[in-house]
C-alpha cells in the first residue's frame, strides 16, 4: 500500500481537524472511525452546497472518485501533525486539550518544510 501526504495550510479547517484527531488520539479512539466521520461530513457539505439530495448515490460516487485520493493525503498529513502534538503533550511540552494556535502553525510549517524527508521518503 502506498501512503501519500500533502502540504497543509494554517487555516481554521485544518486546525479544527488536527484538534479533533489530537483529542481522539488522547481518548484512544480508532482513527479510521474519525476518517470516516470526517469524510461523511465533507460529502454532506458537498451535497448541501449543490442542493443535492443526501441520498444521491451518483453525486456521492462522483465526490469519492474526484476527491478521495487527495482527501486521504490531506487526512494522512493531518494525522501526522496530530500525532506530533500528542507526543509533545506526552513529553509535557504542552499540557492542554486545546492546541495553542501557534503550536499548530509551527507544526504545520515544519511539516511543509520537511514533508519530503519526513513522510514521502519513509512511507514508500
Amino acid at each position: 500500500m502506498k501512503y501519500s501526504f500533502c502540504f497543509l495550510d494554517n487555516d481554521e479547517k485544518t486546525y479544527n481537524y488536527v484538534q479533533y484527531y489530537y483529542l481522539s488520539i488522547k481518548k484512544g479512539t480508532p482513527l479510521y472511525t474519525i476518517d470516516m466521520e470526517i469524510q461523511r461530513k465533507e460529502i454532506e457539505n458537498y451535497l448541501k452546497s449543490r442542493n443535492l439530495d443526501s441520498n444521491d448515490q451518483n453525486a456521492i460516487i462522483e465526490w469519492i472518485n474526484n476527491n478521495s485520493p487527495n482527501f486521504r493525503s490531506y487526512l494522512n498529513s493531518i494525522k501526522i501533525i496530530a500525532l506530533y502534538i500528542f507526543f509533545m503533550d506526552k513529553m509535557e511540552l504542552i499540557n492542554n486539550d486545546k492546541i495553542p494556535y501557534d503550536v499548530f502553525c509551527k507544526a504545520v510549517n515544519l511539516w511543509n518544510e520537511e514533508k519530503l524527508i519526513l513522510a514521502d521518503s519513509i512511507f514508500i
